[in-house]
């Protein structure tokens, strides 16, 4: 059995333009492990644990909990463990400042009144 069908060149645009939309659409975020997230976000699986515990979310798949990147993203910026930079107290150059409260200057160590540029320890009295 054959079957002819004819389509005008309106048509065919349509369906390649439809078949294109379709190739590019993102197929469902792949579910991942806990070691894979703890690595996406620099944690240790601990700490992934310990968010379980308060609710984050999950799915168990074949015996195994399983997360979307993005859903335990959203739910750590609700929590409040995710800010960003600003809230934690980064310079411009990404190193850590210090944000808590200075105790003043630790004591010197008892007999040594201070260290010379050479290094050598200049005794005290």
């Amino acid at each position: 059995m054959q079957v002819s069908v004819s389509l005008s060149q309106a048509d065919l645009d349509a369906i390649a333009a439809a078949v294109c939309e379709r190739l590019a659409a993102p197929g469902p975020e792949p579910y991942i492990g806990k070691a894979e997230l703890a690595e996406a976000f620099r944690c240790s699986v601990r700490w992934i644990e310990d968010r379980l515990r308060e609710g984050m979310p999950s799915v168990l798949l074949a015996g195994a909990r399983k997360f979307r990147r993005s859903e335990v993203e959203a739910w750590l910026r609700a929590a409040g463990h995710l800010r960003t930079d600003a809230s934690v107290g980064y310079d411009s150059k990404h190193k850590k400042t210090a944000r808590h409260r200075s105790n003043g200057p630790r004591p010197a160590h008892e007999g040594i009144s201070s260290v010379n540029e050479d290094q050598t320890i200049q005794a005290g009295v």
